[in-house]
């Protein structure tokens, strides 16, 4: 099944007060390059999608292996910057999102957000400890 990953890393970081998304986690990796590097091996293929400017960003996602598109309106908020990478991913069998602002989640979240598309399911996210309204644990599928 041709599931194509769509990582959003197109954010202002506002809250943050810098670049969020190519800031060091404690290893030396990017935030936005950590999850790439979660995300790429469980899909065909990853369309990152980046603000106008995000140059060395863009430079560092294109060499985990995403295909980067520059979203020219990621001012507007991830629902532009979503319909932007879906634009450039083009037809698929299914697409993943992914956050570049989340690096910690586990590829076997990913995976098994993945398989849950690929048995059929229309929309689907992963879970964990939830409390209400249903309980579900890790990597377990909402559907």
């Amino acid at each position: 099944m041709n599931v194509v990953g769509l990582l959003l890393a197109a954010g202002s970081a506002s809250r943050f007060g810098s670049d969020k998304l190519s800031h060091s986690l404690p290893h030396g990796v990017a935030i936005a390059v950590q999850a790439a590097r979660h995300l790429r091996p469980q899909v065909s293929r990853v369309v990152a999608v980046v603000k106008p400017g995000a140059h060395e960003l863009s430079r560092n996602l294109a060499s985990e292996g995403c295909e980067v598109v520059v979203c020219d309106n990621a001012a507007e908020g991830m629902g532009a910057s979503l319909a932007c990478a879906a634009r450039a991913a083009g037809s698929a069998d299914g697409y993943l999102v992914a956050l570049g602002d989340m690096p910690f989640v586990r590829p076997s979240s990913i995976a098994a957000v993945r398989d849950a598309l690929a048995a059929g399911a229309p929309i689907c996210s992963p879970c964990a400890a939830t409390r209400a309204p249903r309980r579900c644990s890790a990597p377990a599928i909402a559907w």
